[in-house]
């Protein structure tokens, strides 16, 4: 990845000091570190393919890394679901040192990887599930008709997850960090459209 980092937001910088002010350094330590492995995950597949991350943007509601074209479909399928699979990885060996030698921190580890990769594999076109499975869709037919298809989807699933942030929120008196989220989301849905 060396000279492809484009620039860090101010966006990602502030809610980086927002969050470590409001919660504990090594909850933050743990996502940050879950955020760059999943990152390292997409840029080892690449790398396996003989492409490389020509520009990477650190944002508030996330990272992005363009590579270079050349990628067949099956490639590209596989450097986008390379993230989440680092992320899954990596939760399960936290979770199992935690288990078996009493590092009790390497749950709160092994969950923001977990939570990490799960989320990143929802079917919403800005995350990697949705660009995964708009990937397979154009594998099988027309790409345009694909990304209408997960376009909708984005849509259908954020509803459902605004919904059930908004109960969540209002039902433990207040916590909006999922909210948040969720608001960046429909941001770069809406952006990219």
């Amino acid at each position: 990845m060396s000279r492809c980092l484009e620039v860090v937001s101010p966006g990602f910088l502030l809610l980086v000091t927002a969050f470590a002010l409001q919660q504990s350094g090594e909850l933050l330590g743990s996502i940050l570190l879950a955020a760059g492995l999943h990152e390292l995950g997409h840029w080892a597949a690449l790398r396996s393919f003989g492409s490389r991350a020509e520009r990477f943007r650190l944002a508030a509601w996330g990272a992005r890394m363009a590579c270079g074209a050349g990628l067949s479909y099956r490639q590209e399928i596989i450097a986008v679901l390379a993230g989440p699979a680092a992320n899954l990885l990596c939760g399960f060996a936290c979770a199992q040192a935690a288990g078996h030698t009493g590092w009790t921190s390497g749950y709160l580890y092994a969950g923001a990887h977990v939570i990490l990769g799960a989320f990143n594999l929802l079917p919403i076109s800005v995350l990697d599930g949705g660009r995964a499975l708009e990937l397979i869709l154009s594998l099988w037919g027309d790409p345009g008709l694909a990304r209408r298809i997960v376009n909708a989807l984005s849509i259908f699933t954020l509803v459902g997850l605004t919904s059930g942030a908004l109960w969540l929120s209002v039902q433990s008196g207040g916590n909006a960090y999922l909210l948040v989220g969720i608001v960046g989301l429909w941001s770069m849905l809406l952006r990219r459209e």
